[in-house]
């Protein structure tokens, strides 16, 4: 039994009952959004079969760049505040 729970003084019995109810919810809300959303999925996976691998190369680079900007900022930062401030 998780911590909090536990600290709450809630029952391992009531503790369970909420986490399969929980897990319930979670698994039926993805299988759901699969099942209303699964034309979409094909629609996007065609076009990107159409774009081919220069897409993903596309992809790759904004993300890799993004990156690289975000930990140069934070370079830079840390460089002209150095107490953190």
């Amino acid at each position: 039994m998780p911590p909090l729970a536990g600290a709450l003084g809630m029952s391992t019995s009531r503790f369970l009952f909420f986490d399969g109810l929980g897990s319930l919810f979670y698994g039926t809300f993805y299988v759901l959004a699969g099942f209303l959303f699964h034309n979409q999925v094909w629609k996007a996976m065609a076009v990107l079969n159409q774009l081919g691998f220069s897409a993903l190369l596309l992809a790759l680079a904004l993300v890799t760049g993004y990156i690289a900007f975000k930990y140069a900022r934070r370079r830079i930062d840390s460089l002209c505040h150095p107490s953190g401030l």
